[in-house]
C-alpha cells in the first residue's frame, strides 16, 4: 500500500524548508521572522481563545439570574426587580469570575450596571405599575436574546480557532501513540505482602463509654497515622548492595519493576534510621544508598533506569552528585539518630527524673541582683523612686523583706546567687525536688533577684526627660504627667497641664513632640527601612540636582521616599555629608552667588575649590591632588558609617576626597602617626579616605601645613562659638539661654566659647584664607554665633565673609528635642555662614611724573 505524506503539508515551515527567497533577504533571517510570526499568531489565537472561554463562562453564570428576575418580574411585580437591586447595593457577594484582569468586577457589580441600564429605560413608566412590569420583562427579554446570540457566536469563534488549530502540526499535538507495559509474575506475592504492610491510614472515633457501642466496639479500628513502611525481602537484598554497585541494584530492579516506588524509598530510610539508633553505620548507609537509587530512577520516569543508569556511568560529575546527596543524607540519618536514641534512653532510664531550669529566649539574659544587707535607717528617695512617689517606708519594708528572703536560703545556693553565674544557679536547682526548686524560684522573683534584661533597642528618651526636664508651668522637676497629644512627660502633674494647655504655644511645640515621638516609634518598629537603602555610584551622563533634598532623592535615584516621616529620617542621616557638597559642588545652591549670600571673594574661594573637584583627567595629566576636609571640633559626625560618608564621594566621581575629623570627643584608641594623638584611618575607596583624631585643633593644625586653598576646606558643625563657657575660669550667665518672640534673651556676664575655647584654633583656621563654614541649630543659634566673632577680643586674624548668614538647604527635617525643657527644639545644621581669612589683592599702579 502507498504511504500517504499529504499531512506533512501541514508543517508550516522548519528550519531546513527547501524555499527560495529574493536574493536581497538573506534566508536564515526570513525563516526566523516567519517562525516568529507564526508564533506570534499562535498566541493571539490562544488569548483570544481564553477570552471567548471567560466570556462563556460569565454568561453562563449571568443568564440565569437574568430569567429569574425576569420570571420573578412576570409573577410578582417590579417589587421583585427593586428587591434585587436593594440587595445588590446593600449586601454584595465577593464572587467574581477567576482572570488575571486588575480590578476585574465582581457578579452582582456586572448584575447592578446591567440592571442599571435596564431601569434608565424604564424608569419612564414609574407611575403605573403594570406597564412598568411589562416594560422591564421587556427589556430583560432583549438582554437574554442578546446574550444568547452572543454565545453562539462565541462558539462558532471557538470551533473556527479550533479547527485551525487542528490543521497545523505542533510538538503540542503529539499524542503517546503505542506504549508497552511489563508484568512480573513472580514478584507480585512479594507486591501483594508489600502494600499489606503498607496501608493509608484510618480514622476512627472516640467516645465517651466505648462499652455502650453495641455496633462498633472501641476497638475495631486503630489510628495507624504512625505506621511506618517495613522491609519486604526484596528491599532488604536492596539495602544489602554494597555503594557503586549499580549493576547488582539494576538487575534486582529489573527482576521486580515493583520496587520502583515511593514506599520502597520509605522502607528503606526506615531502616536506615533503625540501624543509625543501634549505630550500624554501614549498614545505615546501604540503605540511604538504595533508597536514593530508586528515588533519582523514579523522578526520571518511566525509563528512569536506563537513564540514571547512562548518566552514572557516562558522567563523573553525576556520580558526584549523587554520591554527595549519599553521604549527606547518610550524615543528617545519623544525627537525628543518635538524638532519638538519647532521648529514648533517657526515657527508660528509671534513674532519670524531671528537672526545674532557668533558660533565656532570644537575646535575654539572666542575671541575679543579690542584696548587700537589710534597708538603712534613712533612705533618700531620688531619680525614679521620687518620679513613682513612693513613700520611704514602703520602700524600706521591701527591702527588709528583700533580704529576708535571701537570708532564708542555704549557704551554697546564696554562693551560687553571688557568683551571677546561670551554670551554677542551674546546677544547684538540679539537684532538687521540682517543688521546692519551683518555690526558690518564686522567691528569687518575689525578692528581685532574678532579673532579666534585653539588648534589644529601647527608646529611653521619655524617661529623661521626665528626668531632667522642668515643668513649663512650675519649673519643678521631675516630670510625672505624660501629655496626651504628645506622649511624652511634659509636666508635674495634670494640673500643670492643664494650666499651660490654654496657651497658643503649647499646640505647636505638642504636635512637634508628637511628631518627633512617633518618628523614634517608626524607628524600632522593626518595618523594612528601605529608605535608608543608599544609591551606588552616579551614572557619568545623569546630572545631579542639589537645590533641595527632593530634587537630589529623584536625580540620585533613591528608592521612593513616599511619605515626609521617611524624609525626615533620611534627611537627618544624610545632612551632614550633603551639606559638605551643597557648598561644594558647581550645581549646589550656593552656586552663581546664591541670590547674593556668596561674596565676590567668597565666590573665588568656592570656584577654586570646584575647579579641582569637577577637572575631569585626561591620560596623560597628572593625578588631582586630594581635596582635604577639615571638620575641627567633630562629634555625631564622625560617628556616621562611611557608606554615608560615600554619598558625598559619588557626587564628584573624578576627585579624591580626605575627610578629616578632628576633636576631643572623636572615639578612638590606637595612636596614630605623624600626630602622636589617639585616632584611625581608613580608606573606603581609591575616592574616599577617612581619618579621626582625638585632639583639640590647635595641637595638630601644623601637621597639616602647608595649606592650599584649592584644596583644603574646614567645616565647623554646631561651632557653639557664642555659646557660654563651661570652663572653670569663664564667666558664666547668670540666667538661662533661650529665646522670647524671636529675639535671643539678653545675657549678663559670660564670656562666650569662642574667647574660651575657640580662639587659638579660629585664629589658625583663618590664617590660611581657606574657607571655614559653620552651622547653626536655628535662628538665635546663628545670630549669637555671628555677633560672638563680631565681638571677640581674642580673634586677632581679619577675616571676611564667604557666605552670608541664613537657611541650610540640606538641614534635617526633623525635629530634636532638648531634654531639660520639651518647648526647646532645634534641627541639626538649620543655618550656614561662611568666612575665611582676609586676602589683600595688589594692584600695579603706575604713577604719572
Amino acid at each position: 500500500m502507498p504511504l500517504n505524506y499529504d499531512k506533512w503539508a501541514n508543517l508550516e515551515l522548519s528550519d531546513d524548508s527547501d524555499i527560495e527567497v529574493h536574493p536581497n533577504v538573506d534566508k536564515k533571517s526570513f525563516i526566523k521572522w516567519k517562525q516568529q510570526d507564526i508564533h506570534h499568531k499562535r498566541e493571539e489565537r490562544r488569548s483570544t481563545l481564553k477570552k471567548l472561554e471567560i466570556e462563556r463562562g460569565i454568561n453562563a453564570v449571568l443568564l440565569p439570574r437574568v430569567q429569574a428576575i425576569r420570571d420573578g418580574v412576570h409573577e410578582h411585580g417590579p417589587q421583585v426587580f427593586s428587591a434585587e437591586v436593594a440587595r445588590l447595593g446593600n449586601t454584595p457577594s465577593p464572587d467574581k469570575p477567576l482572570t488575571d484582569a486588575p480590578g476585574q468586577p465582581t457578579y452582582d457589580e456586572m448584575m447592578q450596571n446591567l440592571f442599571i441600564q435596564v431601569w434608565e429605560k424604564a424608569r419612564v413608566f414609574i407611575d403605573d405599575s403594570e406597564k412598568l412590569a411589562a416594560e422591564l420583562i421587556s427589556q430583560l427579554t432583549k438582554t437574554e436574546e442578546s446574550v444568547l446570540h452572543r454565545n453562539s457566536a462565541i462558539a462558532d469563534e471557538i470551533a473556527a480557532i479550533e479547527v485551525e488549530e487542528g490543521q497545523k502540526i505542533t510538538s503540542e499535538g503529539i499524542r503517546t501513540g503505542f506504549d508497552s507495559s511489563h508484568v512480573n509474575k513472580i514478584g507480585q506475592e512479594e507486591n501483594k505482602s508489600q502494600q499489606q504492610h503498607y496501608q493509608p491510614s484510618q480514622k476512627s472515633l472516640e467516645v465517651l463509654n466505648p462499652d455502650a457501642a453495641t455496633n462498633t466496639p472501641a476497638n475495631t479500628a486503630n489510628n495507624t497515622a504512625d505506621d511506618l513502611p517495613s522491609l519486604t525481602p526484596s528491599m532488604a537484598t536492596l539495602a544489602r548492595i554494597p555503594l557503586r554497585q549499580y549493576k547488582a541494584l539494576v538487575e534486582l530492579i529489573a527482576a521486580d519493576k515493583t520496587l520502583l516506588s515511593d514506599v520502597t524509598t520509605d522502607a528503606l530510610f526506615v531502616e536506615a534510621f533503625n540501624a543509625g539508633m543501634e549505630k550500624k553505620t554501614t549498614h545505615a548507609l546501604q540503605c540511604v544508598n538504595a533508597g536514593l537509587f530508586i528515588q533519582y530512577c523514579n523522578k526520571l520516569g518511566k525509563d528512569g533506569l536506563s537513564l540514571f543508569m547512562q548518566r552514572l556511568t557516562q558522567a563523573r560529575e553525576a556520580e558526584a552528585v549523587f554520591m554527595k546527596d549519599v553521604q549527606d543524607t547518610h550524615a543528617r540519618i545519623m544525627e537525628r539518630s543518635a538524638v532519638l536514641a538519647e532521648q529514648s534512653s533517657s526515657t527508660n532510664n528509671p534513674q532519670e527524673k524531671e528537672q526545674i531550669q532557668l533558660m533565656s529566649e532570644g537575646d535575654t539574659a539572666i542575671t541575679f541582683d543579690v542584696p548587700e544587707g537589710p534597708a538603712p535607717e534613712n533612705i533618700i528617695l531620688e531619680g525614679d523612686a521620687k518620679l513613682q512617689q513612693l513613700d520611704s517606708e514602703t520602700v524600706k519594708q521591701w527591702l527588709n523583706q528583700r533580704w529576708s528572703i535571701f537570708e532564708a536560703f542555704d549557704g551554697e545556693l546564696k554562693q551560687a546567687l553571688s557568683s551571677n553565674s546561670l551554670d551554677n544557679v542551674n546546677k544547684y536547682l538540679a539537684n532538687l525536688p521540682v517543688s521546692s526548686a519551683e518555690n526558690i524560684v518564686k522567691d528569687l522573683d518575689t525578692a528581685g533577684i532574678l532579673n532579666f534584661s534585653s539588648s534589644e533597642i529601647r527608646d529611653e528618651t521619655g524617661e529623661r526627660i521626665a528626668r531632667k526636664g522642668r515643668c513649663p508651668t512650675t519649673g519643678e522637676s521631675p516630670l510625672g504627667y505624660v501629655c496626651p497629644v504628645s506622649g511624652y512627660p511634659t509636666h508635674v502633674d495634670e494640673a500643670a497641664w492643664r494650666a499651660d494647655a490654654t496657651h497658643e504655644h503649647y499646640h505647636e511645640y505638642a504636635q512637634r513632640l508628637r511628631e518627633v515621638n512617633e518618628d523614634e516609634h517608626d524607628l524600632r518598629s522593626g518595618r523594612d527601612m528601605t529608605e535608608f537603602e543608599l544609591p551606588p555610584t552616579q551614572d557619568l551622563e545623569h546630572t545631579v540636582n542639589l537645590k533641595s533634598w527632593e530634587m537630589l532623592f529623584y536625580t540620585r535615584n533613591f528608592n521612593s521616599i513616599d511619605s515626609l516621616r521617611s524624609q525626615r529620617h533620611l534627611s537627618r542621616l544624610l545632612s551632614y555629608p550633603m551639606t559638605v557638597a551643597g557648598v561644594l559642588h558647581e550645581l549646589g545652591p550656593y552656586a552663581d552667588r546664591a541670590g547674593g549670600r556668596v561674596s565676590g571673594g567668597g565666590e573665588r574661594s568656592l570656584l577654586a575649590l570646584r575647579h579641582t573637584l569637577h577637572k575631569q583627567p585626561t591620560p596623560y595629566s597628572p593625578p588631582t591632588p586630594p581635596v582635604r576636609i577639615f571638620i575641627p571640633g567633630a562629634r555625631a559626625e564622625s560617628q556616621l558609617p562611611p557608606s554615608v560618608w560615600m554619598q558625598l564621594a559619588h557626587l564628584f566621581p573624578h576627585a579624591r576626597l580626605h575627610v578629616y575629623f578632628v576633636g576631643p570627643e572623636v572615639n578612638a584608641e590606637e595612636t596614630i602617626l605623624p600626630f602622636g594623638v589617639p585616632g584611625w584611618s581608613t580608606t573606603v575607596n581609591s575616592h574616599l579616605t577617612l581619618s579621626a583624631i582625638q585632639a583639640s585643633w590647635e595641637e595638630v593644625h601644623d601637621a597639616f601645613y602647608p595649606y592650599d586653598p584649592f584644596t583644603d576646606i574646614f567645616f565647623n558643625f554646631h561651632p557653639g562659638l557664642g555659646f557660654p563657657s563651661m570652663l572653670p575660669s569663664s564667666h558664666r550667665p547668670s540666667e538661662g539661654l533661650g529665646q522670647r518672640n524671636g529675639e535671643v534673651v539678653p545675657f549678663r556676664e559670660f564670656t562666650p566659647q569662642i574667647d574660651a575655647e575657640w580662639a587659638t584654633a579660629f585664629d589658625k583656621m583663618l590664617s590660611t584664607k581657606c574657607p571655614i563654614v559653620c552651622t547653626a541649630f536655628g535662628h538665635a543659634d546663628i545670630k549669637r554665633d555671628v555677633d560672638a566673632l563680631l565681638n571677640s577680643k581674642q580673634i586677632t586674624q581679619e577675616w571676611e565673609t564667604v557666605i552670608e548668614p541664613g537657611n541650610n538647604v540640606f538641614s534635617s527635617q526633623r525635629w530634636e528635642v532638648a531634654e531639660f525643657d520639651t518647648r526647646v527644639m532645634i534641627k541639626s545644621n538649620w543655618g550656614l555662614w561662611a568666612v575665611r581669612g582676609r586676602r589683600y589683592d595688589i594692584q600695579n599702579v603706575e604713577m604719572e611724573d
